[in-house]
């Protein structure tokens, strides 16, 4: 099963919450890089474009967070930690 556990952190309120149509920064805390995405609808999805779709396992693990927040993410492969970095709106 793919899934995800998440660590909150504190939250401002004036943080933006990931929903559809967010771009987001995250960065993956296994490899030590970030990656840039816009969350979009499964016929927009392009990952290597930087769109991820809303139904893929890292957008449905980050829906609903907010910066600071810790995401592990199930993925067919293994487990990714990721912190999310920055939420905007498209």
């Amino acid at each position: 099963m793919i899934g995800s556990t998440t660590t909150p952190h504190h939250r401002d309120s004036s943080y933006e919450t990931v929903t559809l149509g967010s771009r987001v920064v995250l960065d993956d805390l296994d490899e030590g890089t970030a990656e840039r995405y816009v969350i979009v609808l499964p016929a927009e999805a392009s990952p290597g474009a930087g769109r991820l779709s809303n139904e893929s396992p890292v957008a449905r693990a980050i829906e609903g967070h907010h910066p600071g927040d810790l995401v592990e993410v199930r993925v067919p492969h293994g487990v990714r930690h990721l912190r999310i970095n920055d939420v905007a709106k498209r």
